[in-house]
């Protein structure tokens, strides 16, 4: 994947919402993405030894032959600065990602959670923000085609079936496991 400079690229609009629920979630962006990060690694190292097939891979709209030359909080901080993802949101993309992998039982491999944040980040900001980010933008933040975003994003919506209501348990649960990370 290639990964180039966006700071002339950066388009928004002030349109966001507000979640009377969470003015008491205190986490620090930092936080939110190293728990994220931490997570899927944890996840990744489980799963590099399990047998999968390499036909799936091939087939696989997420998986990704390279993979960019970043950790994956380093992706996650990239995407922050130059899509200006709110907190809630990218939590939001978090529990979109869970469930996604339980409605799926998705292998997560390091080949294929770049473009699975990517896709869920950039759902969470239409669906959250109502930010008008071309998908062109967004592409380009993840260092991949308009093509293959399109197609990420689309699958993405097709596989966690469109489910994407969010209630305040579903936040009180990630805020808890947060601070359990937080505190270790």
């Amino acid at each position: 994947m290639e990964i180039e400079s966006l700071n002339s690229l950066h388009e928004t609009n002030d349109s966001s919402i507000e979640i009377s629920f969470l003015d008491n979630f205190c986490l620090k962006t930092e936080d939110i993405i190293s728990y994220i990060s931490d997570y899927f690694n944890k996840m990744i190292e489980q799963n590099k030894n399990k047998k999968h097939d390499k036909k799936f891979n091939k087939n696989d709209i997420f998986y990704a032959k390279s993979i960019p030359n970043l950790s994956l909080d380093q992706y996650l901080f990239r995407i922050k600065k130059y899509s200006d993802i709110e907190d809630f949101t990218l939590i939001s993309a978090f529990i979109f990602i869970k469930r996604f992998i339980e409605k799926n039982k998705y292998l997560i491999l390091k080949n294929n959670i770049f473009k699975i944040i990517l896709a869920s980040c950039s759902i969470s900001i239409k669906f959250i923000e109502d930010l008008n980010y071309k998908n062109s933008y967004i592409a380009k933040i993840g260092g991949i085609s308009l093509k293959d975003m399109n197609a990420i994003e689309y699958n993405f919506y097709i596989l966690i079936n469109f489910d994407l209501h969010l209630n305040e348990n579903d936040f009180k649960d990630i805020e808890v496991q947060f601070l359990l990370h937080k505190d270790k």
